[in-house]
């Protein structure tokens, strides 16, 4: 298996311009239809923005789940199988509390993936998972100023909804996301709304080295694991 080790250092000003908060894809292919077929790719581009806008002025106009923190951080630790389309994942969160006795987070997380565990300094905290909504109770009182690490454990067969898509090109498989503006919650847990915008993302992908990662950020390293 080979495991490459991307780490993405996108800054608030390009979230804010080309990306939701805490997406963490390449951009959605753009699929035309017949009528659509011949045209430029100025055009193309154009009906690409005007469909991203009005989606991110709809989930911009929806509640947010967790008003009480704002992400800083996430790291995501994902193990990808495509004969199977089984995602393994670990993602950390770190977040700032915004309010006084934080004693649980609420993250968007579709009931599709499966909840291993969470840890807070290196302690197993207790959840809920209903609803595709990850209750989490906190390892102490949070004040506000003090940042909240959660380390999150999931598994599973992500939707066909989005998010994580399983396809082909030619008979080859690929994988790609396709998570704007709200679909992030598909494939990994997260605070997903476009008001809140994590200044940085670590990405470490495992997949079979027959295959390549691709991502938005800064390549770090690519290692063979000899499994």
């Amino acid at each position: 298996m080979k495991k490459l080790v991307v780490l993405i250092t996108i800054s608030i000003v390009i979230f804010s311009s080309s990306l939701n908060a805490q997406r963490l894809e390449e951009k959605p292919i753009l699929m035309l239809n017949s009528h659509q077929a011949n045209l430029n790719s100025e055009d193309e581009i154009a009906i690409h923005e005007t469909q991203n806008s009005s989606s991110i002025i709809k989930a911009l106009q929806e509640p947010v789940l967790e008003p009480n923190i704002n992400v800083k951080y996430y790291k995501l630790d994902l193990k990808i199988s495509t004969p199977t389309k089984y995602l393994r994942g670990n993602v950390i969160v770190n977040a700032e509390c915004i309010t006084s006795n934080l004693t649980a987070v609420n993250l968007n997380f579709t009931n599709a993936l499966s909840v291993d565990s969470v840890k807070m300094e290196n302690t197993v905290v207790s959840f809920t998972h209903q609803l595709s909504v990850l209750s989490i109770t906190l390892n102490r009182s949070y004040s506000n100023g003090e940042l909240v690490s959660m380390n999150i454990f999931y598994k599973g067969v992500p939707p066909s909804s989005g998010g994580i898509v399983y396809s082909s090109h030619s008979g080859v498989p690929w994988v790609f996301s396709m998570s704007e503006p709200y679909n992030a919650r598909l494939w990994w847990p997260c605070k997903d709304h476009p008001s809140d915008k994590a200044d940085s993302v670590d990405m470490l992908v495992t997949v079979d080295s027959s295959y390549k990662v691709g991502s938005n950020g800064v390549l770090i390293n690519s290692i063979i694991n000899g499994d």
